[in-house]
Order: structure tokens, then C-alpha cells, then sequence
């Protein structure tokens, strides 16, 4: 798992490779943040200049209720 933000994502997400591609809007995606708000098709970066994200952090810790 890896900390990463996608070129227009506001937050950095944690990001999981998928086992198998899943197809979105006609693109196969194979990363997906862990709280499901983000995917990407290529192995996102990290961005440090911007925020992480309050509900990646929160699964990270365990917390699924407080994000």
C-alpha cells in the first residue's frame, strides 16, 4: 500500500493494487484508495504538499466509524 494523491485529487489516498483490473468508465482501473473514493489506472505518486485523506487514515488506524 502505498501514500499517493492523483494529478486532481485534493487528498492523498492509500492506495491498494487490485488482484484483478476492474473496469471504469470504459478504462481498466488497477489501483483503488482504500476508503474507495479514488482509482487510478497507473501507480499514483505521492504528493506530499497535500492533504491525506481523512478516511484512508482512519481505515489505516482501524477507526471505520470516525473519518
Amino acid at each position: 500500500m502505498t501514500w499517493a494523491a492523483i494529478e486532481d485529487g485534493t487528498y492523498q489516498h492509500i492506495f491498494t493494487k487490485l488482484d484483478k483490473p476492474y473496469k471504469m468508465q470504459g478504462q481498466l482501473v488497477s489501483w483503488a484508495s482504500i476508503c474507495g473514493r479514488s482509482f487510478a489506472i497507473e501507480e499514483p505518486q505521492p504528493n506530499p504538499k497535500k492533504k491525506k485523506c481523512a478516511y484512508c487514515l482512519g481505515k489505516e488506524n482501524g477507526n471505520y466509524d470516525k473519518a
